[in-house]
């Protein structure tokens, strides 16, 4: 049948900002007898942009290589799969998966979602913040300066080459790590297991708290007051649960 008009894909150029817009602004469209609709950019190879930023309501994100500086992406309903080379990434899913792939070096890189799961990898960045209120979160990072990771009702599993600062967080659920270099680890779930693996050298200094939990590890610690030792000493752990076991691993 005939689009409508103000229902149809519209672009036009705003001063050097191209625009795509599904329909007129305040047109709201009813499920019932709604169009299914699918827009595909193709770019030329090698292009890059100051800026890109994609929302949608209902429907799917997929980027399969993308040159930005700053890259801006927004789903309410439905699923975001990238892989850009950007040096900032803000992403917001409100009810469908988030997959990321930033293979080159990053300054900063957000990924919030409230009901979805979150899968990254990430090469280089300095600073990676991801939250879920609701949803898994699986994340591959070479090297992050910072890192903060907070999950409500979630499991969190990550693996990280180097890192200076990290702060993962988890009311219910379990938080697997594994990390090769380490200067300052904080980790803290209500409600989970917490497992790590780190390498004996050089070494790090830990805390180790559970509330109704048991305390085990197969490194050589050795028991400083309240710290376990291992190595030199170098890098800091603090890790807690009210209910749960820790677990250290030899990497």
């Amino acid at each position: 049948r005939a689009i409508p008009a103000d229902q149809r894909l519209r672009w036009w150029l705003d001063g050097d900002t191209l625009r795509v817009r599904y329909r007129k602004p305040g047109l709201h469209l009813f499920r019932f007898g709604s169009l299914q609709k699918e827009l595909t950019l193709d770019l030329p190879e090698g292009i890059s942009f100051d800026g890109v930023s994609i929302g949608v309501t209902s429907g799917d994100i997929s980027i399969s290589s993308l040159k930005t500086e700053n890259l801006d992406l927004r789903a309410t309903s439905g699923s975001i799969h990238t892989a850009a080379e950007a040096q900032k990434v803000s992403v917001q899913a409100t009810s469908g998966d988030v997959a990321l792939n930033i293979a080159e070096k990053s300054k900063e890189l957000t990924i919030h979602t409230t009901s979805a799961d979150i899968l990254l990898n990430a090469g280089n960045a300095d600073k990676i913040q991801l939250s879920s209120t609701s949803g898994d979160m699986k994340a591959a990072v070479g090297h992050a300066a910072e890192m903060s990771i907070g999950s409500t009702s979630g499991n969190v599993l990550m693996e990280i080459g180097e890192a200076e600062k990290v702060k993962i967080e988890t009311t219910s659920g379990d938080i697997t790590a594994g990390l090769i270099s380490i200067d300052s680890l904080t980790v803290h779930s209500t409600s989970g297991d917490v497992s790590l693996s780190l390498p004996e050298d050089p070494g790090f200094s830990a805390k180790l708290k559970t509330a109704s939990g048991s305390v085990s590890y197969d490194l050589p610690l050795s028991k400083q007051g309240t710290a376990y030792v291992c190595g030199n000493g170098a890098g800091t752990l603090d890790v807690s649960t009210t209910s749960g076991n820790i677990t250290l691993n030899q990497k």
